[in-house]
């Protein structure tokens, strides 16, 4: 029979587990998402296409080895640009301006977000 405070400590680790299986989804539904984009991402000033370039980020996942534990994280610290030069990645997508990598996940992100709902 479960006290309080175990009852407690099991609900919390069932919330974190969940939050942790929600944040692998959405760093999923994000590489795969650049993935299938067929836009062009710029490295370091190099261009790349997408599946190159969900490689990369897939690579860089794992080397994270787990420090990186939300969506969000994974955009900030992965996503969004160059750990070597600092550079931010752009992604040019056709018929539109390059724009940077960060908010262009980050407004995929909400979407996905509110379509789960």
């Amino acid at each position: 029979m479960y006290t309080r405070t175990g009852l407690l400590f099991f609900l919390v680790s069932v919330l974190q587990c969940a939050a942790a299986a929600s944040a692998v989804s959405e760093v999923d539904h994000l590489i795969a998402y650049v993935d299938q984009s067929g836009c062009a991402f710029i490295r370091n000033g190099s261009p790349a296409d997408s599946h190159a370039a969900a490689a990369h980020l897939r690579q860089k996942q794992r080397f994270a080895n787990g420090r990186v534990k939300t969506a969000e994280q994974f955009i900030e610290h992965i996503a969004s640009g160059s750990s070597m030069s600092g550079e931010p990645y752009l992604v040019e997508c056709p018929g539109e301006t390059a724009q940077e990598s960060g908010p262009w996940l980050s407004k995929e992100l909400q979407h996905f977000r509110a379509e789960s709902k």
